[in-house]
Formats: structure tokens, C-alpha cells, sequence
């Protein structure tokens, strides 16, 4: 690749992009750095990283992460930086820049989260919570879906998000059969069952009415979308014992993946 065409690409990043060699001085600032702290690119290149953000901060915070780093650490962290009047929260990688085998800079990768961690932070409101089986909501369906989307646009993999829409059936015979109170804890546990099959990084929601949604994040190929599908089905469609008789619920799945669907 030709020097103008990596410059190019380096440039056109939304990331910030710097690279600071062992005497803690920046000696290249792609254009997305130098427009978020305001100064031009000549204020930046062959100035230390203390000129440009202070004394205290570099001590403080900044040259650990580089010495660790320059020991041969890959080292990344989010914390909330002070841009003139704006407060933002940035995820920090350092990698170790290699040359003729020894280490000789830090390449420093930065990226604004602010927009997720805000969208983070809603969520602990009680309002984002189904009252009825304690799940999320609608409502938290989309202010996840816009926080997991906004995270594969900035992710370097290429791991999917799906998004399955999960139709319980029956239940309309169950509430006749048994009441409404019975059938509204079939929905809980259902929701239960399938959180049980999920991982950690995964979210299920009650959507409404009879109908469940869940996310899965970081998958690596679309048949493991099908697998945990089945697995739904095959939990959900597990009899519940109520008295002396088998309760069953159906269950229909319908899948869309980002960015593929």
C-alpha cells in the first residue's frame, strides 16, 4: 500500500490515531485527534504527551498506560475525558509498535462510547423493565438494539448481532382452560428458560402481549443464530406440569441479523 493511500485511510477515521514513541513524544496525530482537542497538527507532532495534556494528567493517568505498553502490554480502558466544554467517554487502546524486533512506540487507538454509555445508564430505570416477568421491555428493546448496533459500527470484528422474535402459542386455550393468572406465568417462565439458554452479553425482552424478543451479540457465524433458535424452541416447548396435567406451549422463532438482514 502506497504512503498517500495509508495516510489517507489514517486520516479519514473517525478514531483518534497517535503514535508516541519511548521519550513520550507524539510523532504522528491522524486529523480526527487533532480536530476533538482543538489544535493543529504542528501544536501536536514532536511535542510530549505532558505539553499537550498537562503535567498532572500524564503523570496521573497517561504514562502507566504508556510504560506498560512499551513493556510489551496490549493495555485498553474507557474512562470520561474533558474536551473544552464537552465531557466525553473514550475507549483507550495501546498497542506496542514493533520495529527490527524491539519495541520502539505506542500505537494509541481511541474511539467516543459516550453515545453507549449514556444509552447504558438508562436502562437501570425501572421503567425499562416489564412489571410482569421482570424482563426488559419494549421500550429497552430499543435502546439496546440502537446501543448493540452502534457497537458493531465501531467493533474491528466482523462477529454478527441477531435479533429473534419469539411468538409463544397456545396460550389462548391455557388462559381459558386455567386463567389468565396461570397463563401469565407460563409467559415468566418461558422468559426464564430462554435467559437460562443465553449468555451473559445476550438480552431477552418481553415485547408484548404473548411475544418475546431477544438479541444475541458477538456471533460468530449465522448457524450459531439457528442453534440457540432451536434451543428456544426445544426449551420452551418443554411441558409444564400443572396439578395432574401436561401444559405445553408452542413456539415460533423468526431470526434478522445485522448487518446481513
Amino acid at each position: 500500500m502506497g504512503i498517500n493511500k495509508f495516510k489517507y485511510i489514517v486520516n479519514t477515521s473517525k478514531d483518534f490515531i497517535t503514535l508516541i514513541n519511548k521519550d513520550y513524544i507524539y510523532e504522528i496525530v491522524n486529523d480526527s485527534y487533532c480536530r476533538q482537542i482543538n489544535k493543529k497538527r504542528e501544536a501536536i507532532v514532536n511535542r510530549s504527551v505532558a505539553e499537550v495534556w498537562g503535567d498532572e494528567r500524564f503523570s496521573g493517568k497517561i504514562k502507566k498506560y504508556l510504560d506498560q505498553c512499551f513493556s510489551g502490554q496490549e493495555v485498553s480502558y474507557i474512562e470520561k475525558f474533558k474536551f473544552g466544554s464537552f465531557e466525553k467517554y473514550m475507549h483507550v487502546s495501546y498497542y506496542p509498535y514493533i520495529e527490527n524486533d524491539k519495541i520502539t512506540h505506542a500505537l494509541v487507538f481511541s474511539h467516543d462510547i459516550t453515545k453507549i454509555s449514556e444509552i447504558e445508564s438508562k436502562l437501570t430505570n425501572y421503567e425499562y423493565r416489564d412489571p410482569l416477568t421482570g424482563l426488559f421491555n419494549r421500550r429497552s428493546l430499543d435502546i439496546i438494539l440502537e446501543k448493540e448496533i452502534e457497537k458493531a459500527k465501531l467493533s474491528r470484528s466482523e462477529k454478527l448481532r441477531a435479533l429473534l422474535f419469539i411468538n409463544l402459542g397456545n396460550l389462548a386455550k391455557v388462559n381459558q382452560t386455567y386463567g389468565h393468572d396461570t397463563g401469565d406465568l407460563l409467559i415468566e417462565n418461558s422468559g426464564l428458560r430462554i435467559k437460562k439458554i443465553l449468555r451473559n452479553c445476550d438480552f431477552i425482552f418481553r415485547f408484548e402481549g404473548k411475544e418475546l424478543t431477544a438479541i444475541l451479540t458477538e456471533v460468530a457465524r449465522n448457524t450459531d443464530v439457528a442453534r440457540v433458535a432451536q434451543k428456544i424452541c426445544d426449551e420452551v416447548s418443554m411441558p409444564y406440569r400443572y396439578k395432574k396435567d401436561d401444559i405445553f406451549i408452542t413456539c415460533k422463532i423468526g431470526i434478522s441479523i445485522y448487518p446481513v438482514s
